[in-house]
């Protein structure tokens, strides 16, 4: 009688492993979904800042040869 509740208990906690297994890859899925996001808009951001360094710098160039020229 206690080996049959001993294997029914070693089954459930089997279960219970087997279940917390799936638990935790889908919680690491999650995770990797929410780092790749972040990696993603920070690229965009870095991005955003260097074609906004990019014509930043172009504009002051054009505004010195305009005032190359009006000084001539």
């Amino acid at each position: 009688m206690e080996g049959v509740r001993n294997k029914k208990v070693m089954r459930m906690l089997r279960e219970q492993v087997r279940k917390n297994g799936e638990i935790i890859a889908e919680l690491m899925k999650q995770v990797i979904i929410i780092e790749g996001e972040k990696a993603r808009k920070r690229r965009i951001k870095q991005d955003r800042k260097q074609v906004r360094r990019y014509y930043n710098e172009k504009w002051k160039e054009e505004e010195q040869k305009r005032r190359k020229e009006d000084n001539r």
